[in-house]
């Protein structure tokens, strides 16, 4: 596998670990009826708030 090959293949499984992170802040956001915001996911994924926001921005635009 090369270099490229390999990278892709990180970045899909890091992309596939942060959504389910944010899924899971966002769950326990709803289960216990706080409002969502980009800070509070970003605290209850442990992630930064300009990746919170980035992908949120992606799952929101989803149908």
């Amino acid at each position: 596998m090369g270099s490229e090959k390999g990278a892709a293949k990180a970045r899909k499984i890091r992309e596939r670990q942060v959504r389910a992170k944010i899924q899971s802040a966002m769950s326990i956001h709803m289960l216990y009826g706080k409002k969502p915001t980009v800070r509070s996911i970003a605290e209850e994924a442990q992630i930064s708030t300009a990746t919170a926001a980035k992908y949120l921005r992606i799952i929101n635009d989803k149908p």
